[in-house]
């Protein structure tokens, strides 16, 4: 049986970084470019749900959602932000896949 995760996250400036806040648990990376914030939502969540896994426990369990300011921003960003969809296999072994829909609000 293969897992999907299917996340969403909003993407935005904060000083001299790019944020990646993910917006179903309270998570976020950052990057010093938009270019690296794909590779680096991929690899910061392939982390936390392989380290899950590994451990026996569901990934992002019992994490609360994203601060409400963070869904705001989403939704604000609305249809004028550039979307930019990326799935990624997670270790064969784990039978997963992640999909992330980001939204750049910038």
């Amino acid at each position: 049986m293969t897992s999907e995760y299917k996340l969403r996250a909003v993407v935005f400036r904060e000083g001299d970084w790019w944020v990646a806040q993910v917006l179903e648990y309270n998570l976020a990376t950052a990057a010093r470019s938009l270019e690296a914030i794909p590779a680096e939502l991929e690899r910061f969540l392939t982390v936390q749900i392989v380290g899950s896994l590994e451990c026996g426990v569901e990934p992002f369990d019992d994490l609360p959602k994203a601060p409400q300011r963070f869904w705001d921003l989403h939704e604000r960003a609305g249809l004028r932000a550039r979307h930019e969809t990326r799935s990624f296999e997670l270790p064969e072994a784990l039978h997963a896949t992640a999909f992330v829909d980001a939204l750049i609000a910038a």
